[in-house]
């Protein structure tokens, strides 16, 4: 199959307005045409998934290199068994508990952004404000600040999150890119709608980019009836706007160094991360309602509490899709007997251009389930495989979970904590 004019043309016209950011586009057209090169070669004697794997780390590098949204797309596609092989979501998952590789943004140009948001003389509210960053991304940059007035919000230090200045013009870019992309390589996966997918992994970038959005989320994450084991950061309105978002400082350690420093399971942590493990799936399993980024990163240990910090993403499920995931999981995973695959799959809203293939799913399960040397997490990506292998597309509901449930399985390999054991409890509590 080859390229239209009038296709290439319009990419063309696109790579256009993104001249300023060419060489780290120019990086990602080479690195595309090495892996058409590993696919094509005759030379050596690779297997199919042997290229995959060599092409997959490549890419995945590349997407480390450019950062910004290149290292959403891979985090994105990770969660996608249903659209790459196996090869790839094991390479984009390495990026899962990264941010972008860059330098400090200088507070000179941040400054800017304070005094926009908070006037000239805004300094003279603070007690004190750490000019060195605590936390850097590619979005934003985190500083540790204490009010004059702290007393009346009784809040101590605060974590002061400021997006980094043009940080904009840089996600937009990179949306032109992948939509360029996406035009280029749709005509060789007509199953799939590819332009849908970048739009969708676009579109949930740039939310992060309005700290609003975020400050909204904790709002909604927070202010739920029950009480949470789950604890979130107290935010200050009146200091918060789309591009600063203010909220209290946790003194603790995060989930990540914590694994990094192998002080997992110690007599302490252990409790904890289990009960992070825990609560993160009664939060989709029973409330529906779910942190839909809970990478190490992104969790703190303090006071004996687990904390949950970037909201940037929330996952929301009706209970239509909670009950109807979660009877899937368990047929999955054989906690329940299904007689009717076919229908199982097609009210989760799973597609496929033949529903008879449902069945052949479901008589792989059954064979899994007959298996007792593998675990769950072993099942499920046997299950992805073949889902992907018969190109079925998975709803967008059960890939936001499936992102959560990935991200901690990948945690129970540090912990001496069973995930079957950790499922089955958030079942009863269902």
């Amino acid at each position: 199959m080859k390229l239209s004019w009038q296709l290439l043309s319009s990419v063309i016209n696109d790579l256009g307005k993104v001249y300023d950011g060419r060489t780290r586009y120019l990086r990602l057209f080479n690195v595309l045409r090495k892996c058409e090169r590993i696919y094509r070669s005759k030379k050596t004697r690779k297997s199919l998934p042997d290229k995959h794997a060599e092409a997959a780390q490549i890419i995945a590098n590349v997407c480390r290199q450019n950062g910004a949204m290149w290292i959403k797309v891979a985090q994105y596609l990770s969660c996608r068994p249903d659209i790459l092989p196996l090869e790839y979501v094991q390479a984009f998952s390495e990026l899962q508990t990264l941010t972008a590789s860059h330098d400090t943004c200088p507070f000179d140009e941040v400054n800017k952004v304070l005094i926009n948001k908070w006037g000239k003389h805004w300094e003279n509210s603070f007690k004190s404000f750490e000019l060195i960053p605590m936390a850097s991304g590619s979005i934003a940059q985190v500083y540790k600040a204490e009010l004059l007035s702290s007393d009346q919000n009784q809040i101590g230090h605060l974590a002061v999150k400021v997006r980094v200045p043009h940080v904009e013009k840089l996600y937009e870019q990179d949306a032109i890119v992948l939509r360029a992309i996406a035009k280029c390589i749709e005509p060789f996966y007509k199953e799939f709608d590819v332009p849908a997918i970048i739009s969708e992994i676009i579109e949930t970038t740039l939310d992060e980019l309005d700290f609003n959005i975020e400050a909204k989320n904790i709002k909604l994450y927070s202010n739920r009836a029950d009480v949470r084991l789950l604890k979130v950061p107290q935010i200050l309105d009146d200091l918060s706007c789309d591009s600063i978002l203010c909220t209290e400082w946790i003194d603790g350690e995060t989930l990540k160094n914590i694994i990094k420093s192998k002080c997992v399971n110690t007599p302490q942590n252990l409790p904890l991360v289990r009960q992070f493990a825990l609560e993160m799936l009664k939060d989709i399993f029973i409330h529906g309602q779910y942190h839909g980024d809970p990478h190490p990163g992104n969790v703190l240990f303090a006071h004996d509490m687990v904390y949950l910090i970037d909201f940037g993403l929330m996952g929301e499920l009706t209970d239509k899709q909670r009950t109807t995931y979660l009877f899937l999981l368990m047929a999955m995973t054989g906690k329940v007997v299904v007689n009717n695959y076919k229908d199982l799959f097609k009210n989760a809203g799973f597609a496929a251009e033949n529903s008879e293939i449902f069945e052949r799913v479901g008589a792989l399960i059954h064979d899994l389930h007959e298996n007792s040397d593998l675990d769950i997490t072993a099942r499920l990506e046997t299950i992805m495989e073949a889902l992907r292998e018969n190109k079925v597309i998975l709803p967008q509901g059960f890939v936001g979970i499936l992102r959560v449930i990935l991200l901690l399985s990948g945690l129970f390999y540090s912990a001496d904590i069973s995930f079957e054991d950790i499922f089955v409890e958030s079942l009863k509590a269902a």
